[in-house]
């Protein structure tokens, strides 16, 4: 029977790994956006722009950095001399939200195995619902509202003119955006350029082991 025991209680490790394994985390953001893109925009070289305020933010430049990253996986050349200029800003304000909690599960042992009078023994708790209250309770609660919002202007036309534009928004307990914006930059980047209009799509994007 402690044989027995062992095996099953191995097995059910092993479930358990493999199923904490596979909750993989993300960031999910909302994202519109609405372009008129030149058709003949190859290579898609770029440079940054800034507004005046962001001139000498070192903030700026390392969420710079960021972008960086983001617009090479999704195809653009950085370059002097680019056709396009992008310009990006941030912002994130708390807010409060009303959210309704479940009172926890009661548990209990089910599975026990061993002798009456001697030998190895273990247990499992399950969790089963309230047949009747506590009753589910509300409260409020802050939470970020992040949001990274990118503009491309074309050089080349005459006059140089707003090509793409386009917004993502993203709820979290962090208000450190270096954390997420490149996950919401990846999301608004993704099979650029996309759909003009339409919707607030929402994409969520897997957090990478190497970012935390």
């Amino acid at each position: 029977m402690a044989a027995a025991a062992r095996s099953l209680l191995l097995a059910v490790l092993v479930i358990l790994a493999a199923t904490a394994t596979g909750c993989a985390s993300y960031v999910r953001s909302g994202v519109t956006s609405f372009h008129d893109w030149p058709a003949d925009a190859t290579p898609r070289t770029y440079r940054f722009s800034r507004t005046p305020a962001q001139q000498d933010s070192l903030e700026h430049t390392s969420h710079e950095a960021l972008l960086r990253a983001e617009l090479a996986r999704a195809g653009f050349v950085e370059d002097p001399q680019a056709r396009f200029e992008v310009g990006f800003t941030t912002q994130v304000q708390t807010r409060v939200r009303r959210i309704v909690e479940a009172p926890p599960p009661m548990t209990f042992s089910s599975l026990y195995f061993g002798h009456f009078t001697h030998g190895a023994s273990f247990g499992l708790s399950f969790p089963f619902a309230y047949p009747w209250g506590p009753y589910p309770v509300e409260r409020d609660v802050s939470v970020q509202d992040r949001r990274l919002t990118i503009q491309i202007v074309d050089r080349l036309a005459q006059p140089p003119r707003r090509v793409y534009e386009a917004t993502a928004t993203s709820l979290g307990d962090s208000a450190d955006l270096s954390s997420v914006l490149p996950y919401m930059a990846r999301a608004i980047l993704e099979g650029f350029p996309g759909q003009s209009g339409g919707p607030t799509r929402t994409i969520d994007v897997p957090v990478e082991r190497s970012r935390g």
